[in-house]
């Protein structure tokens, strides 16, 4: 994978991953298991992330390949009373797929505005969000105070807000 591949990655798990999860805790009500599944869903994704299709919704592909590993593992639990049917599991899993779908206007927006900015609070949000550190660690990095880097990071937020407002209203006017 390229680094731009990666980081493309990096940025499109980071936007799916609640939605993901949530998905799977839909199914899976124990919360260890929940988080062993995604890890597992995350695994598959790094793995066939070169047959993912930009043109669809990026959440609604993970949600897929949770919905393939949540059947996998009811299928070992298949002398457990307590599971839904497969055909739930369809369901459950569309109704995430088309909510997914629904907010593809905002993470593409999201993805142009992240590839257009730059400086040090891309950098801090990509520590923040790709790489999942800590406050203490991102403002150690940056060699910044933990208050400066908040209010980095407060900012750097309310650009992004407002360039993927401006982004979505451009495209809804002709």
């Amino acid at each position: 994978m390229t680094p731009q591949e990666t980081e493309q990655l990096a940025v499109l798990w980071t936007a799916a991953q609640r939605e993901v999860a949530a998905f799977i805790a839909s199914l899976v009500h124990d919360r260890d298991l929940v988080d062993e599944l995604l890890q597992l869903v995350a695994v598959k994704v790094v793995r066939n992330f070169d047959r993912y299709d930009s043109g669809r919704s990026f959440t609604a592909w993970v949600i897929g390949i949770a919905k393939n590993e949540v059947l996998a593992w009811r299928r070992k639990q298949a002398t457990d009373r307590h599971r839904f049917g497969e055909a739930l599991v369809d369901r459950i899993a569309g109704q995430f797929e088309q909510l997914a779908e629904e907010s593809r206007p905002e993470q593409a927006a999201l993805e142009k505005c992240l590839q257009e900015s730059e400086g040090r609070g891309r950098e801090a949000i990509e520590l923040y969000y790709a790489r999942e550190l800590k406050t203490a660690d991102v403002a150690k990095e940056m060699s910044m105070s933990p208050g400066a880097l908040r209010m980095l990071l407060c900012r750097t937020r309310e650009s992004l807000r407002r360039c993927i407002e401006q982004n979505i209203s451009s495209r809804r006017d002709p």
